[in-house]
């Protein structure tokens, strides 16, 4: 059985316009050695701006799971899929990112 993981990072366009903090968020590389870790492969990933709010949101899937991947699916991927990303995230925008709780399907 396979998951999906939807993380869900924003930040908001207080120094920059929306569009140029979209392109910024967009460019930044994604926490591919922990990706591979885990043994997850991305669906889909995509940056939106809505008012001042830049969102990037990373779909997961564990499909590719095998007995010796170094966690279990589900929660506790979960887990350390809601801290991946976030600091080099803000790092690369230059601003404050939050992220929602990784929803898990």
């Amino acid at each position: 059985m396979s998951h999906t993981y939807t993380c869900t990072y924003k930040c908001y366009a207080t120094n920059l316009a929306p569009a140029a903090l979209g392109t910024l968020l967009a460019a930044v590389p994604r926490d591919v050695a922990t990706e591979a870790l885990l043994e997850l492969f991305v669906e889909s990933d995509e940056t939106s701006e809505s008012g001042n709010v830049v969102t990037r949101v990373i779909v997961y899937n564990d499909a590719a799971f095998t007995s010796s991947a170094p966690m279990p699916p589900g929660n506790p991927v979960a887990a350390i899929l809601q801290g991946s990303n976030t600091a080099s995230f803000a790092k690369g925008t230059g601003t404050a990112m939050y992220t929602q709780p990784v929803a898990v399907a």
